[in-house]
């Protein structure tokens, strides 16, 4: 009978250590869920941010053209008139 009370401890033991393992790799699957989160999270936070970014640099490039080109019609204008000053008059 104390063989089978050994036997019986044994196969208790054996469970709380086979419960412990798998509460062990339980928490193990929840850690690396939350880690995959996060770091989900943080992706989506620095595409947003990238995107944002591009936006603002799109808008700076949009005024950038605009600012260039009235220049650039400015510039012809005193071309033009600096043409029209040297041209000899008939």
């Amino acid at each position: 009978m104390s063989e089978r009370k050994q036997i019986s401890s044994v196969s208790l033991r054996t469970q709380s250590e086979a419960d412990s393992i798998t509460q062990a790799a339980d928490d193990i699957a929840m850690m690396i869920q939350q880690a995959r989160q996060e770091e989900t999270s943080k992706s989506q936070v620095l595409i947003q941010r990238a995107q944002w970014e591009a936006a603002q640099l799109r808008a700076e490039g949009v005024r950038t053209k605009e600012k260039l080109t009235k220049e650039i019609e400015v510039l012809k204008a005193q071309l033009a008139a600096a043409k029209s000053a040297q041209l000899p008059a008939k």
